[in-house]
């Protein structure tokens, strides 16, 4: 279950208050990306369509699901995987993004739960924006459009498997 449809569930939160945190939610995570993914507009290379590794995905959200449920160092551990994962030269990026905005997703869920307004450095707009540009969308030759339609599926995607962690 979603932290604000726990909220919800319990009558700590109106049904608007609830419609109001999840599309403010979607709104800045999506924000985000069209920030730091400015400069693929300038790309001219051809785009290569980025193609979803299900079981990648389902991977990453697992493991990072299961850090934090080991609760020893929390989002700053996680913060130091996504780091030394886009650093390693044999690691699959995707692998990366999918840890790396499953931890940007559940850090604004909780920021936003606990009313805090401002995200750590390395999950700010820009900061994420850069390391997933340079990391996988550069790389593969993605522009603008494509890359925010990539985001804008995979946040779903992401919300979904979350959600089924929570329940």
């Amino acid at each position: 279950m979603h932290f604000n449809t726990y909220l919800l569930s319990r009558g700590m939160l109106s049904e608007n208050d609830y419609l109001i945190r999840m599309t403010m939610k979607r709104w800045n995570l999506f924000k985000g990306f069209c920030v730091g993914v400015l400069a693929l507009s300038c790309l001219s290379a051809q785009a290569k369509p980025l193609t979803d590794d299900e079981k990648l995905l389902d991977q990453a959200v697992q493991d990072f699901w299961q850090h934090m449920e080991k609760g020893e160092t929390g989002m700053a551990g996680a913060i130091a995987k996504i780091a030394d994962c886009y650093d390693s030269p044999s690691t699959n990026k995707l692998y990366c993004l999918y840890y790396d905005y499953t931890a940007r997703t559940v850090d604004a869920d909780v920021r936003q739960m606990l009313e805090i307004e401002t995200p750590p450095d390395f999950f700010s707009d820009e900061a994420f924006g850069e390391r997933i540009a340079k990391h996988v969308y550069l790389p593969n030759g993605s522009d603008l459009e494509e890359t925010n339609e990539h985001l804008k599926n995979l946040s779903h995607k992401i919300e979904d498997r979350l959600e089924k962690l929570v329940k």
